[in-house]
């Protein structure tokens, strides 16, 4: 209950696009954290954001008789973000596979609120490929093509 209330003090997300991501990573390249929130690692390693660390987003739920719909502690919270080189004084910029599951990086947004992180920000969704002005890295470190829509404006 903690978390829901921090949460109400801290600064709330924004919304960037994919231009003003670019312009960080130009800008201010080593102090920027970008977030890949997804449940399926494979979908990582085909194709994410350069830099972006990946977090699969049933660890940041609690099990309760095999149902995952606890919050975890702050401390628990705490030590994940920081894993992922998540700090205050690093900006963190979140997505997630937005043609499914956009929630799930407005979870990973609303809990570092409620630890009250200074500057968090989601990645505007772009249907159907949202993606499409950043340059994207497969496991291999291969960049792999850029999507374009059926209308070609790559989104």
């Amino acid at each position: 209950m903690l978390l829901v209330w921090l949460a109400l003090l801290g600064p709330s997300p924004r919304l960037i696009s994919t231009g003003e991501l670019a312009t960080l990573f130009a800008l201010r390249d080593s102090s920027v954290t970008v977030i890949d929130a997804r449940n399926d690692y494979t979908l990582y390693l085909e194709g994410h954001i350069p830099r972006a660390v990946y977090l699969n987003v049933e660890e940041l739920r609690a099990a309760d008789r095999g149902v995952p719909n606890k919050i975890l502690g702050l401390a628990s919270y705490a030590a994940l973000f920081s894993r992922l080189g998540v700090g205050l004084d690093r900006p963190v910029v979140i997505y997630s596979a937005g043609e499914t599951r956009n929630i799930d990086a407005t979870y990973v947004a609303w809990i570092l609120q409620g630890l009250v992180h200074p500057s968090i920000a989601l990645l505007e969704p772009r249907e159907p490929h949202r993606h499409a002005a950043l340059p994207r890295r497969r496991s291999d470190g291969a960049r792999t093509r850029r999507i374009r829509s059926r209308s070609g404006d790559g989104r």
